[in-house]
């Protein structure tokens, strides 16, 4: 639910991005709320910001989705019960609506500030009410930002680098949001101690913002309820992107010295790895990352029918699908169930499609 600080990540790895194995792998609670279909992400300025500063923020958002990186999120999926189908989560991620906020709640936000700044948007119109969208506030220099007091996860800088929570509208709508922040008054603690002095997009807070984001968003989507009805876990209570928090694995180096390990929209990142499920590993993509196509079939056997490659439409307000729970569904399922041999997913992904 919590991006740590570097310090707290370093502790339980034993040392600072290291690559000591998790203790246990993440497991899924049937019916738990996973955000599948189209990911709309909604980001929301909040203080001050730069034009740069929000391009570095909104090149990353728009292009995540179809990375090698987003396709470990697509391991997780939405089940109901164990005889229904699974619902795998999107790799069409899109950054749906921007929203400037010079400061409308002061700068100091405590408590239910957030969840107010974003109703506040859809009020107005800026930013359209989306019970499958994320929406994430990112607080600016200067202004300091403590989470609501239920979800114990303390103040931006002191006791995390950015969080993912759900909140209920006056309309009875559930959203799913986010906070990263400004990190400039805490580099030491939310920056990846390779990129502290010079970062890959010029800019040491905002591409530190953007690690943070990374985590939240994955979180944000695969346990979009993290506060209710929680979605994936390990034995320990960590979600996914928790479980590898700071963990670059194989980075390269830019010509100015500032390390990264993914590139889209001409630019370079240095974001954390994802939890991998089938894997039971931090990973930087999903394995094989290009899924490969099954073997053909022995003559005898009429060849199967391809898979179509679903279209895209254009981005309507609402789109993506929030798969809420039932009461009906308490049983956990884990993420690397039984498959048969003989079926073309199980030797790559561990389970039957």
């Amino acid at each position: 639910m919590t991006v740590p600080l570097l310090r707290d990540a370093a502790s339980m790895l034993g040392k600072a991005g290291g690559d000591a194995p998790a203790t246990s792998n993440i497991g899924y609670s049937l019916g738990a709320p996973v955000l599948t279909g189209r990911v709309n992400v909604y980001l929301i300025y909040y203080g001050q910001w730069t034009a740069a500063q929000r391009s570095v923020v909104e090149d990353f958002v728009s292009g995540v989705g179809g990375s090698a990186w987003w396709g470990i999120a697509r391991q997780y999926f939405f089940q109901q019960f164990e005889s229904s189908p699974r619902e795998s989560v999107s790799d069409d991620v899109q950054l749906a609506g921007v929203a400037l906020d010079g400061g409308s709640h002061g700068t100091a936000l405590s408590g239910t500030a957030l969840p107010e700044i974003i109703a506040a948007q859809i009020a107005s119109g800026r930013l359209p009410e989306d019970a499958g969208g994320v929406y994430l506030v990112l607080t600016g220099a200067g202004v300091a930002e403590t989470a609501r007091a239920d979800l114990g996860a303390g103040a931006f800088c002191r006791d995390h680098c950015g969080y993912h929570a759900s909140w209920v509208l006056a309309s009875g709508v559930r959203i799913a949001y986010g906070h990263a922040g400004h990190a400039g008054a805490c580099l030491a603690q939310c920056a990846p101690a390779a990129n502290q002095r010079v970062s890959p997009n010029g800019d040491v807070a905002a591409d530190a913002l953007v690690n943070a984001l990374a985590h939240v968003l994955a979180e944000a989507v695969t346990d979009p309820q993290p506060d209710g009805a929680r979605a994936w876990q390990d034995a320990d209570g960590s979600e996914a992107a928790d479980k590898c928090a700071f963990r670059f694995g194989a980075t390269r180096v830019d010509a100015r010295g500032a390390a990264f390990n993914v590139r889209w929209r001409g630019r370079n990142f240095l974001v954390q790895q994802n939890w991998d499920p089938a894997r039971a590993a931090c990973a930087l993509a999903a394995f094989p990352a290009t899924p490969l196509l099954p073997s053909p079939p022995p003559p005898s056997q009429p060849p199967e029918r391809p898979t179509a490659r679903p279209t895209i439409s254009p981005r309507p307000t609402r789109s993506a699908t929030v798969r809420r729970p039932t009461a009906a569904t308490a049983a956990t399922a884990t993420a690397t169930p039984t498959c048969s041999a003989d079926n073309p997913c199980c030797r790559w992904f561990h389970f039957d499609c």
